[in-house]
């Protein structure tokens, strides 16, 4: 899935100067200037390491929730796994936590953690029958996300690439169009017209899968921009947790699109 979090970016509002830096009465008291019974104000600001500590945080959310997916996904006689249709019901408040934090990032705080268990029970369980077919392909796959990462925040912080307004058209504009062609094929396979290079397993669904990582990995480079945009901007503090949010979203997608890579490559 695409990331709908960080292509939102932070709004004007979010990054207002001085939205974000408390009077010290309101810093030590948690009230406004007008006194008691005022909206309280945000006392800190978006920083590196707090927004780090978020990711942290949800990524252990993430492993936790992937343990139970994991434990709950049934195997069958063959040693063969199907994906339970339970699933469906994480899935969907996944989906729905990604949707609440995106368009309300002060609520990120609590759909972030959440985002990261239920999310995590999916994967779990998507995962575990992908290995049930290609033992260690989920080894593999957590290696290359991880990988992948690293390299991109490397290329980032070098300013190897730069993300300009026509980068980032660019890599939204190629996303949309992924996550489209995605649409279609699934409309299609309804009416039993599958379409090999979405699906399959030759060279062009290799192609396709190719692609798709390289189209997420382009996110994180946006991800990774819009972060420190929220820093240097001195958003709020909630906003750690919004990109926090965001940067769950790009690596979880990451991941699906490399378990598939890999699938392909191994048949």
């Amino acid at each position: 899935m695409s990331n709908p979090v960080l292509t939102r970016g932070f709004s004007e509002e979010d990054l207002r100067p001085g939205f974000a830096a408390a009077d010290t009465a309101a810093a030590s008291t948690g009230w406004g200037a007008a006194g008691v019974g005022a909206p309280a104000t945000e006392a800190r600001v978006m920083t590196y390491g707090n927004t780090m500590l978020a990711v942290g945080v949800c990524f252990v959310l993430l492993l936790v929730g992937g343990g139970i997916g994991w434990a709950l996904t049934s195997t069958g006689p063959a040693g063969q796994v199907e994906i339970p249709g339970w699933i469906i019901f994480p899935l969907f408040a996944a989906l729905g936590l990604v949707l609440w934090g995106s368009f309300r990032p002060r609520a990120a705080r609590i759909a972030a953690p959440l985002y990261a268990i239920t999310e995590g029970v999916v994967l779990g369980a998507v995962s575990k029958a992908f290995e049930a077919q290609w033992d260690g392909i989920v080894l593999q796959a957590v290696m290359a996300t991880a990988s992948v990462f690293l390299v991109v925040l490397a290329i980032y912080a070098l300013r190897i690439v730069r993300v300009t307004n026509r980068f980032i058209m660019g890599v939204v504009a190629a996303t949309a169009g992924l996550m489209l062609m995605y649409l279609v094929a699934f409309v299609l396979s309804l009416f039993g017209v599958d379409l090999s290079f979405v699906y399959g397993s030759g060279p062009g669904a290799i192609i396709f899968s190719v692609i798709a990582v390289v189209i997420a990995s382009l996110n994180l480079m946006i991800d990774f921009a819009i972060v420190e945009r929220g820093v240097e901007g001195r958003a709020p503090a909630y906003m750690e947790w919004f990109a926090a949010l965001g940067l769950m979203v790009t690596v979880v997608w990451l991941y699906l699109e490399m378990l598939r890579l890999i699938a392909r490559l191994r048949q």
